[in-house]
């Protein structure tokens, strides 16, 4: 076989080789870049205890609307400001939230009493609501509903999310052992 029958043979094959190796160097760097990111957004959330609730009716339009996800973070109670959009417990449905705007702040000794108005509602919440917790939920950012899963994420999910990565990450860094194929040797 003529030398240049093998040089077009093996030409093609290094191309490939070449294309696959950088595919997997790409592949590597794109699933370290993410695993960095997710430990790193994973940290910020469970350091300042963000966690998330899903907005279930269309009372904050046009500022929230329903579906979106909501990033909440606890300050004290007494630290509340009018103009605060705030995730408070109803007060008829015992174990729901609900999330409106705080309209007037009054503190009551070690208590904070607050009234809240729906942005989309004509007119305030019927009720004023005692906070007797030190902490409070407050909305720092939302997620639109176009761009959010369907599953609320809460801490635990983000956690086992950050874990999968973290062994994602060490896996891919993790040597491998290859095997070399005997060479054959002159006499076969």
């Amino acid at each position: 076989m003529p030398t240049s029958e093998i040089d077009s043979k093996i030409a093609p094959d290094n191309s490939i080789r070449k294309t696959s190796r950088f595919i997997a160097t790409f592949t590597l760097f794109a699933l370290m870049a993410l695993a960095l990111v997710s430990i790193a957004s994973a940290t910020y959330i469970l350091v300042r205890h963000i966690h998330f609730e899903r907005v279930l009716s269309d009372s904050m339009v046009p500022v929230y609307k329903r579906g979106d996800v909501l990033l909440v973070k606890p300050v004290p109670a007494h630290s509340l400001q009018t103009g605060d959009i705030a995730v408070l417990p109803l007060i008829k449905e015992p174990g729901n939230q609900y999330a409106h705007r705080i309209i007037s702040v009054e503190p009551k000794g070690k208590y904070v009493q607050v009234e809240t108005k729906g942005d989309a509602n004509p007119v305030k919440d019927p009720w004023r609501l005692t906070i007797t917790s030190p902490d409070v939920p407050v909305v720092v950012s939302q997620i639109p509903a176009s761009i959010v899963p369907m599953v609320t994420l809460n801490r635990y999910v983000l956690i086992g999310l950050f874990l999968t990565l973290l062994l994602l990450f060490i896996s891919v860094l993790t040597p491998r052992k290859t095997v070399q194929k005997p060479k054959p040797s002159e006499h076969e």
